[in-house]
C-alpha cells in the first residue's frame, strides 16, 4: 500500500471501508487528494473507482498523486449536484466532508443526486456542536475547520438524511463525528 495511504488513522478507515464493501463500482464525491480512492484501489485493485472534484487545482493535484501511485483512477471535473454519470451506474457514492459546508435544502439535493448515481452513499460529518465552537446560525465561529461548516447535531443530520433516503447504518468516526450509510427507498 502506498506509504501515505498509512497516515489515515483509524477513524477515517471507517467510512473508506465502508464504502468499499458495498461493492466493485465506487465513486469519492469531492475527492480533495485523491487518498481515500488510492486506498480503496490499492487494497481492492478489481475495483472500479472513480473520483470527482469541481476545483480544477484539486483535480490536478489529485491526478499527480493517483498518476505518482500507478493508480488507474480516473478524476471526473464535475459539480456534486449535478453528476454526469448514469442512473445506479455504482454501487457506492462516498464522501468526507462535503455536507457540512451546505445549508439543509442543497444537502438533500446532493444526496437526491449521490442516491441516483448510485445504490449506497457513505458520509462523513462533524456533529457535535458541543465540541466545536459554533455560531447562533450553527456555523463554526473559528478556529476550527473552514468557517462555513454548519454543525448540526446528530439528531438534525439523522432528519436531514432520512427525507432522501434510508439510513441503514451508523458509524462514529470520533466524538466530533459520525458516518451513515445510506440507500434509496
Amino acid at each position: 500500500m502506498p506509504y501515505d495511504v498509512y497516515w489515515i488513522g483509524e477513524n477515517r478507515w471507517m467510512y473508506i471501508e465502508n464504502a468499499a464493501r458495498l461493492g466493485d463500482a465506487v465513486l469519492e464525491v469531492a475527492c480533495q487528494t485523491g487518498l481515500a480512492c488510492i486506498a480503496i484501489k490499492a487494497r481492492y485493485p478489481w475495483k472500479i473507482v472513480v473520483a470527482s472534484d469541481i476545483h480544477p487545482t484539486v483535480c490536478k493535484m489529485a491526478k499527480e498523486r493517483i498518476k505518482y501511485w500507478g493508480m488507474n483512477i480516473p478524476i471526473i471535473r464535475c459539480d456534486a449536484f449535478h453528476l454526469p454519470f448514469r442512473d445506479a451506474g455504482f454501487d457506492v457514492c462516498f464522501h468526507e466532508g462535503l455536507y457540512e459546508h451546505y445549508d439543509e435544502l442543497d444537502v438533500m439535493k446532493m444526496e437526491t443526486e449521490h442516491l441516483r448515481v448510485a445504490k449506497h452513499l457513505v458520509l462523513d460529518v462533524p456533529a457535535n456542536p458541543e465540541i466545536h465552537k459554533v455560531d447562533e446560525r450553527g456555523i463554526i465561529a473559528g478556529g476550527y475547520g473552514y468557517g462555513d461548516e454548519h454543525i448540526r447535531t446528530f439528531r438534525r443530520w439523522m432528519e436531514i438524511l432520512s427525507a432522501e433516503g434510508k439510513v441503514i447504518h451508523i458509524f462514529h468516526r470520533s466524538p466530533g463525528h459520525f458516518g451513515a450509510v445510506i440507500t434509496r427507498e
